[in-house]
């Protein structure tokens, strides 16, 4: 019977939510059930993880431009293959934005070739 109360107690101190304060003087709430200790790994510091997060934050790499195409030979690799990651295969834009797109990223001959086309899905895939 003693050993049952003991444990009672134990899980309901275990569930109710202990405090902890970040760098900043927020607090963050936890769970020690939700901290992974039942896993066998250790529990999760929220200043730590608010930490972690924060140099996550501050690592950005700079957005990367589209070099403009004036079609040289040896520009050609680098240009359609930066405009098929960054925006052919996107598929949250339409044809039609890529197509604009595109045509505000060539000079030159190359966008003699393109300029008349008018803003319209199949002509993405014309250009």
């Amino acid at each position: 019977m003693i050993l049952l109360l003991t444990i009672k107690r134990y899980i309901d101190r275990s569930s109710e939510p202990t405090r902890a304060s970040d760098n900043n003087g927020c607090i963050n709430r936890t769970n020690v059930c939700d901290s992974g200790i039942e896993n066998g790994s250790s529990p999760i510091n929220a200043s730590n993880y608010t930490q972690q997060q924060h140099i996550q934050h501050e690592m950005r790499l700079p957005r990367i431009q589209i070099p403009e195409f004036d079609g040289k030979c040896t520009d050609w690799i680098r240009f359609r293959d930066l405009s098929e990651t960054l925006v052919h295969n996107r598929q949250n834009i339409s044809n039609i934005e890529k197509l604009e797109y595109l045509q505000t990223k060539v000079r030159g001959e190359a966008l003699s070739h393109i300029k008349h086309l008018k803003p319209a899905n199949a002509n993405y895939d014309f250009a």
